[in-house]
């Protein structure tokens, strides 16, 4: 059977399902990493870094776009800033930010002025793009180099499920290959992603603590080494993971033990949930679920059918 007859979208979704807690467990680490890394990396604030992927997406469709030109176009992460260079951004409107983040208006503009402030953003009349200082561009390639390698674990998984032999050394080769594509769709998941969960919460930070406290709880069930069936974390730890700071975890927790979706120890003032209403009680239901293999799924079909044509 040819490789990509078990690529389609309706066949990743039900590997996701069937192997949901193993794959999530995965996934929600990897998300946290990513949340944590460009929550440190604009000026510790989400929002800001939800306008940057915006901004990073469109610069990387443009750069994809010149392969409708020269099909042997390189589009590689060691050609990626040399094409960034090359490439003249598209005038933005705010109201398209918005849309993309699900930032208000005036919100997404007071960010951008901030972002503009921190030379992260640049603005050139009505234009305004991505062009962080050259003494940034070493940071940005740290960054994404950690997370291709956390994505290409992902990979990897699925095709394994899928019955697909691949190394994650060559999902990585080959994604690195085709840097711009890759890159385009990854934050394109990422941004609509994080557009449901702004809509949700209103609140990205609770999202990024909520990340950590399933983890934990998902780690522990795993382990099985406690008689607790619940794994405590403290704001502190928290904090030092996220990079939020403790005050603004510990408000945030106590929001979140408000609305019962963490418990509280009376004795050790730490949060936790409890394993056998680890689905039910946290922010992440079945609703939230569902719409996460929706989002993701999308993403492994398209990058997994490219990636294994070119093998």
């Amino acid at each position: 059977m040819n490789k990509l007859e078990n690529l389609d979208l309706n066949t990743i979704k039900l590997v996701y399902k069937n192997n949901f807690t193993t794959i999530q467990n995965s996934f929600l680490a990897t998300q946290s990493t990513f949340l944590s890394d460009i929550y440190k990396r604009y000026n510790y604030d989400l929002g800001n870094a939800n306008i940057v992927l915006y901004f990073s997406r469109r610069l990387h469709k443009q750069i994809i776009e010149l392969r409708e030109e020269d099909m042997q176009y390189d589009i590689s992460y060691n050609k990626f800033w040399e094409n960034h260079s090359k490439i003249e951004q598209k005038e933005t409107k705010i109201i398209e930010v918005s849309k993309s983040t699900g930032l208000p208006k005036e919100t997404v503009r007071r960010k951008i002025d901030e972002l503009i402030k921190l030379k992260i953003l640049k603005r050139d009349g009505n234009r305004i793009y991505w062009m962080p200082a050259n003494s940034d561009k070493a940071g940005y390639n740290s960054i994404v180099e950690k997370h291709i390698d956390h994505i290409s674990k992902l990979l990897q998984s699925m095709t394994r499920y899928l019955g697909i032999k691949i190394s994650k050394d060559k999902i990585k080769q080959e994604i690195f290959k085709h840097f711009s594509f890759y890159q385009y769709h990854y934050l394109n998941t990422q941004l609509n992603y994080i557009q449901y969960w702004q809509k949700k919460l209103n609140d990205l930070e609770i999202l990024l603590i909520s990340l950590e406290c399933v983890i934990q709880s998902y780690s522990h069930a795993e382990r099985k080494k406690t008689k607790t069936n619940f794994s405590a974390l403290s704001a502190t730890t928290i904090s030092a993971i996220t990079g939020i700071p403790r005050a603004t975890c510990i408000r945030k927790l106590e929001k979140l033990h408000e609305l019962k979706k963490v418990k509280k120890d009376s004795i050790t003032k730490k949060y936790y949930l409890e394993l056998n209403t680890l689905n039910s009680a946290s922010i992440f239901t079945k609703e939230t679920n569902t719409k996460t293999i929706s989002l993701y799924s999308v993403f492994y079909s398209t990058i997994l059918r490219n990636l294994i044509a070119y093998i």
